[in-house]
């Protein structure tokens, strides 16, 4: 079984898999390890979907590492990795006028049960550090994005931190991408991020030119019997 439950595979419709699910993640929040996110925006739950990749990828990267992939293109992909935990600090801080945003890494086992049992959070064991390093830092960013929302004045200043954003979540899923090729292991873009280019403030053309194409590579096939799925 997975270490990882996502919200899609509860957003499907199906009753009967949804009380599954949800018996899933109840196990796992059992194990001191797990991690349970609760994003409240459309960009933590694109964070989020994109983490489950990563920390596979990366996992699949070290154990590959020597074997079937060559150790300086395993450190390089490391390397790539270190580098964008360090943007996504440099993000939250922004988001925060350079003060640190204090939120919960961590909840009580009592707490951990009642986010699992909600439709909308997410449940992931990591298998790497860099996995483990990123989900906290998501936890941190999700509530960040809603309070800087909430107080900011600044339009021009609004305009530049979310463009900041959406660059950094482009960044996230093209690094992801490049690290699934390497690992040989599939990875589907969420369609979320195309969403986000259009409700948000306007991006680099090649951003937009980027996540049009993952989405035509990610629906081609589904034309004669589209799945659902995807975030409401």
């Amino acid at each position: 079984m997975d270490a990882v439950i996502q919200k899609d595979e509860i957003g499907n419709g199906r009753a009967g898999n949804r009380e599954a699910i949800i018996e899933r993640k109840l196990r796992l929040v059992e194990n001191p390890s797990s991690i349970v996110i609760a994003p409240k925006t459309r960009e933590g739950h694109t964070f989020v979907k994109i983490l489950f990749a990563f920390d596979r990828a990366v996992s699949r990267i070290r154990l590959k590492a020597g074997t079937y992939i060559k150790v300086q293109d395993a450190v390089a992909c490391l390397k790539q990795a270190e580098g964008f935990v360090a943007r996504l600090n440099d993000l939250i801080l922004s988001l925060g006028d350079g003060r640190a945003v204090f939120g919960s890494y961590f909840e009580d086992p009592e707490t951990k049960k009642m986010l699992a049992r909600r439709l909308s959070t997410y449940v992931i064991l990591p298998r790497t550090s860099e996995g483990k390093e990123v989900a906290l830092m998501i936890k941190r960013l999700d509530p960040a994005i809603l309070q800087f929302r909430s107080i900011c004045t600044d339009f021009v200043r609004s305009e530049e931190i979310i463009r900041n954003l959406i660059e950094t979540i482009t960044n996230f899923d093209m690094m992801v991408q490049g690290l699934s090729s390497l690992a040989s292991i599939p990875y589907d873009p969420p369609r979320d991020l195309g969403t986000l280019l259009k409700l948000s403030s306007p991006v680099d053309q090649s951003l937009e030119t980027h996540v049009e194409d993952s989405t035509l590579r990610e629906e081609a096939p589904t034309k004669k019997g589209r799945k659902s799925g995807g975030m409401a």
